[in-house]
């Protein structure tokens, strides 16, 4: 009997079944990118001062901010690249307020020397169930990124690259897909309710006494890894 087109066929090695390769498919998946359920909370990093507002108000997107007072962690040369991106199918990039799954990111670490002026604040899960949420697998000003609703994005999340320790890497090119990666977004039109706010990551003792002082219900931790710091 001759053999099929299908048997015929070279099989990859260690799997010597179709089942056998939906096995590696599944394994493949499983390890390289992240499932709804893996995570529990979310990001965003500010500075100190502004936490009485971000209490009152909840996390503004960038537009929004920009008409009140507020003490800027951004950087220029970045804001000016987001403030002409288009999200597709949506908003204007800086009408969303931005959280990252990973918050030891690019971004903080290029603040790692202000680092007792910084705040990290952890955000429920349940900021995913606001109408219009977006999620970007990489820093969303990059074109390396890709734009999602919330499930289908998650699901596209690289965890390899998104909750890597270090981004660099001897290729240049592969070095800035990493740094992407790890400031993956989920954007949220206008503002993030302060109902959503969890409690607050700091850098040191100094900085959680300050806040627990000035903010005794908040539940604020110290956590100097996430800042760079003993690293």
């Amino acid at each position: 009997m001759p053999k099929s087109k299908r048997s015929a066929g070279k099989s990859l090695p260690g799997c010597d079944t179709e089942k056998d390769l939906w096995k590696i498919i599944l394994y493949v998946m499983y390890y390289f990118y992240v499932k709804w359920d893996e995570f529990e909370q979310l990001f965003y990093m500010t500075h100190i001062d502004n936490i009485e507002s971000i209490i009152a108000r909840g996390i503004l997107s960038h537009s929004a901010a920009q008409k009140m007072p507020h003490k800027r962690i951004d950087m220029l040369q970045v804001q000016e690249r987001r403030a002409t991106k288009r999200v597709p199918g949506g908003r204007m990039l800086h009408e969303y307020a931005n959280l990252y799954f990973s918050a030891r990111n690019p971004m903080l670490f290029k603040r790692k020397d202000e680092h007792k002026d910084i705040c990290v604040l952890r955000i429920k899960k349940e900021v995913l169930d606001i109408p219009e949420v977006m999620v970007a697998t990489g820093n969303a000003a990059s074109d390396y990124s890709s734009f999602h609703f919330p499930k289908k994005g998650i699901e596209m999340l690289d965890r390899s690259m998104v909750f890597a320790k270090k981004w660099t890497d001897e290729d240049n090119v592969i070095a800035a897909k990493k740094r992407t990666a790890k400031c993956a977004e989920v954007l949220v039109p206008h503002c993030v309710p302060p109902s959503l706010i969890i409690g607050i990551y700091v850098s040191c003792q100094e900085t959680r006494e300050k806040l627990t002082l000035l903010f005794p219900s908040l539940q604020v931790e110290e956590k100097p890894i996430l800042f760079f710091k003993n690293d």
